[in-house]
């Protein structure tokens, strides 16, 4: 079962993140913040984390939290929790496998970037 929990903060995320997980299915979404999503691809939606092994995604430098492992060494378990921080905030540190995305540069990426490039490498894994 893939859950995919992101931290929406506003209209211009919502229409980025629901074109995403619109082609790329996850079997449960789950919300963080405040937001109030219209789309309907969020109508079903559930608040808060799910009681289950995190993966939070996250820069390799970042300020707040530093990935351990990188997507290209990392094994997508069968029953997973993706967790994709804001883009405007950052998010407090938290338990769970910190994996970042391998680039060319330190600069950090939009929250829906991250989550279709995940999504799409635990696709072809």
């Amino acid at each position: 079962m893939v859950t995919v929990c992101i931290h929406l903060d506003n209209n211009q995320s919502e229409i980025q993140w629901s074109f995403l997980l619109s082609n790329f299915r996850p079997d449960e979404i789950r919300l963080l913040g405040e937001y109030e999503p219209t789309d309907k691809i969020f109508r079903d939606v559930k608040r808060g984390l799910p009681n289950k092994p995190l993966i939070i995604l996250t820069p390799k430098d970042g300020r707040y939290m530093k990935g351990d492992i990188s997507l290209s060494n990392f094994t997508h378990p069968e029953d997973a929790v993706y967790v994709f921080g804001s883009d405007k905030k950052h998010m407090e540190p938290m338990d769970g496998t910190l994996v970042y995305i391998p680039t060319d540069s330190n600069v950090e990426m939009y929250s829906w970037s991250a989550g279709a490039v995940v999504l799409w490498d635990r696709r072809c894994g």
